[in-house]
């Protein structure tokens, strides 16, 4: 059984799903509520840290320090309506203030669904940058590429899905000198390592969308 700070027993309460939970998100702890049993329902997470034998469960309040509350938001938006962030990208669109930001805001969403274990947050959000990419007819920023590096593992279907972008696409800011430093020697490596296999095989194309997605029944 739990334990109090000061040793002493916690009492042994049930989490009821339909209660609301208070999410208390970056350091300066800005206050979310949301139906526990909808973050139970999208989130391994979240399941275990609303079990009633944790003192988060106990007290319905989870404490989520290295979140961004914009970011956070817009996935409560999700875990009610199971739909990612809307948006009216075109080719036509400015990339600069408006298909890099969006690109931005959907590697923020998939590292978080990385973290909190929602695997099909993670494949729609991949969904949605498949989705982007044929509509506006541009693929991510370097900015995309620092948040998924920083925010995934070597293995990560993230991270494959990036630099085969890169590796077919070659737009000429991949290959901008300004961006080759020790800041994304990874990103540089796994790159080098995909051109080389083009190179050997010119006929090789970015994968199907299903070959980026995580397993669900996990």
């Amino acid at each position: 059984m739990p334990t109090s700070d000061e040793g002493t027993l916690l009492p042994a309460t049930s989490f009821h799903p339909d209660s609301m939970v208070t999410l208390l998100v970056g350091p300066d702890e800005q206050r979310m509520t949301v139906h526990g049993d909808r973050l139970a329902r999208s989130s391994a997470y979240f399941r275990a840290a609303l079990r009633q034998e944790w003192l988060e469960g106990q007290n319905r309040t989870v404490k989520l320090p290295d979140e961004a509350p914009e970011i956070m938001q817009h996935y409560i938006e999700y875990v009610y309506s199971g739909k990612p962030p809307a948006d009216t990208l075109t080719k036509k669109s400015d990339f600069q203030h408006a298909i890099c930001p969006h690109y931005t805001l959907l590697a923020e969403l998939y590292v978080l669904g990385d973290r909190r274990l929602d695997p099909r947050f993670e494949n729609m959000i991949m969904e949605e940058l498949f989705r982007l990419a044929q509509v506006t007819r541009r693929g991510p920023g370097i900015e995309f590429v620092e948040i998924i590096y920083q925010g995934t593992t070597e293995n990560s279907p993230a991270r494959r899905m990036v630099v085969d972008s890169a590796a077919n696409c070659l737009w000429d800011y991949w290959l901008d000198l300004e961006h080759v430093d020790s800041e994304h020697a990874e990103f540089w490596r796994d790159l080098s390592k995909v051109l080389l296999m083009k190179a050997q095989n010119p006929r090789g194309r970015m994968k199907a969308l299903r070959e980026y997605l995580v397993r669900e029944d996990a």
